[in-house]
């Protein structure tokens, strides 16, 4: 082989390594956290804009232009971040039944530690009547454990782990199905990003009430993009008419009061209240 071939194979061996080193990490990136991480989010944030909107695809794609992106992903955060951990605490548990069903001890210690710690976090941030249910949790331990302390006495039976797991997820699922249906639940993950307030316009340019209750979406030097509570429309008014903005609360819009909570004072804000 001369000596150009032998520099010509050198270099094609380099290019073959760059372009596997390539694909490798190409690989790696598409499975990565941060890619869940992102997919995850643009996924909540779709769903509960559509929650938010009660269906209606015009709101929801108002909302999403007109809402500030901080505010956006905070809203997002507290609205679902509760059902996120309740849905985490179920997911710990069946992972934990699983493992210790295949006779992974230091797994389902690990997972076990996980719903607990997870527990111990929504006693602090997760409102009372949020949280899942006591018995819901007993319903996903007590006879997946069970069935993992046979499957694991019945070690020749290679098909009873995988059994033990699948019945724990479909009694973990029906848990998360029955939590998710109360309506506490379904109304925090329906609540807009943005405190609802009390907007009075000039009387003169209101089609039937000089009071809107609702959510200021954005404002500019010459429009102003409002959502109705009442039916979660899409009003535009002229800036200029606006004669004032004041912060209300809703008969539903509450403190969170979770379970370890400290003694601490509120802001004493007025109810929303309809004026003629």
């Amino acid at each position: 082989m001369t000596p150009g071939e032998e520099q010509r194979l050198h270099a094609q061996v380099a290019r073959e390594q760059q372009t596997r080193a390539i694909w490798a990490v190409a690989e790696n990136l598409r499975g990565s956290l941060i890619n869940k991480g992102l997919l995850l989010a643009a996924s909540l944030i779709v769903i509960d804009t559509l929650l938010v909107s009660h269906y209606q695809p015009a709101t929801a794609l108002a909302l999403l232009r007109s809402t500030p992106t901080m505010s956006l992903l905070t809203g997002v955060l507290l609205n679902m971040g509760p059902v996120l951990i309740n849905v985490g605490i179920v997911a710990s548990l069946i992972r934990s039944v699983g493992a210790a069903a295949k006779s992974e001890d230091v797994a389902a210690l690990t997972y076990g530690g996980v719903a607990l710690g997870l527990l111990f976090l929504a006693g602090f941030v997760v409102d009372e009547s949020m949280l899942i249910r006591w018995y819901l949790m007993v319903a996903i331990v007590v006879p997946g454990l069970t069935a993992a302390y046979f499957a694991r006495k019945s070690a020749d039976e290679d098909d009873l782990p995988g059994l033990v797991h699948a019945v724990a997820l479909g009694i973990g699922l029906a848990c998360v199905a029955v939590y998710l249906s109360t309506d506490t639940v379904r109304q925090s993950v329906m609540h807009p990003y943005l405190p609802p307030e009390r907007i009075v316009f000039s009387p003169s340019t209101s089609e039937q009430s000089s009071t809107e209750i609702g959510y200021v979406l954005s404002t500019d030097n010459a429009w102003a993009t409002i959502m109705r509570e009442r039916d979660r429309s899409i009003i535009y008014r002229p800036v200029d008419t606006l004669v004032s903005r004041d912060a209300c609360l809703l008969p539903q819009d509450e403190p969170v009061k979770p379970r370890s909570r400290a003694a601490v004072s509120t802001a004493k804000t007025p109810a929303c209240r309809w004026r003629k």
